[in-house]
This record gives structure tokens, C-alpha cells and sequence, in this order.
């Protein structure tokens, strides 16, 4: 999970899945892309490693999901 303030410089605008670092699987609003051009896929594991180096895990991440979830609760509210 990564946090809405994280600073981050990748933004991807599409799912992708990494497979041992030969295929990259791409998914885009209407269609499935297998990318398995070395560079390309260099490109997208690059994109996973730096969102991983953001990512938190374990109790950083329930807090997160905490958060969220009372937000929700107050959306309608009158203060």
C-alpha cells in the first residue's frame, strides 16, 4: 500500500505484473499487453521498484486502512 503523501515520480496509469523479469503483463482499459522486449521490461521493473520503496506493510498500513475506513464513516456529516 502506498500512502496518498508519499512523493512519488512514477505514476502508472495501468496494472502491470512482473514474471521473472522476462515478461511484463499490462493491463489497460480495454485490452491485456504481454510486453517481453527487454528494455520495456527493464522499464516497468524499474516503475515496481521505486512504488515498492514507498509501499508500507504490516501496522503502517492497517493505520492507513484505519484512517480510511473513519473518513468514510464521516463523509455526510455535519460539523
Amino acid at each position: 500500500m502506498i500512502p496518498f503523501t508519499a512523493q512519488r515520480f512514477v505514476r502508472p496509469s495501468e496494472a502491470f505484473h512482473l514474471f521473472d523479469g522476462r515478461q511484463a503483463s499490462v493491463e489497460l482499459l480495454t485490452a491485456a499487453v504481454n510486453v517481453t522486449a527487454p528494455s520495456e521490461v527493464a522499464t516497468y521493473a524499474k516503475a515496481f521498484s521505486e512504488l515498492s520503496e514507498l509501499a508500507v506493510c504490516g501496522a503502517p498500513a492497517r493505520a492507513l486502512i484505519s484512517d480510511a475506513i473513519t473518513s468514510l464513516g464521516q463523509c455526510g456529516t455535519v460539523n
